[in-house]
């Protein structure tokens, strides 16, 4: 996805060494308690962890790259 721009093929969803969100919901605009909290406690061995940001369209408008917290990294 990163070098085509394109979706990948749902089997390829959970496959590979790269987590990526595919959907998630921030209430209230939330989004940076929620990458933080992903951060430091759902994934803190994950060095990198991506989303896609979509267009109204559907089309992909960029793709979101977060580090995890864990200094060890």
């Amino acid at each position: 996805m990163l070098e085509k721009g394109e979706l990948l093929p749902n089997a390829d969803w959970q496959t590979g060494k790269y987590v990526w969100f595919i959907d998630y919901v921030a209430p209230y605009g939330h989004t940076a308690h929620i990458v933080r909290d992903m951060q430091r406690h759902v994934f803190p061995d994950q060095r990198y962890f991506y989303a896609v940001r979509r267009n109204e369209d559907g089309g992909i408008r960029k793709i979101a790259r977060w580090r995890s917290y864990n200094p060890s990294n």
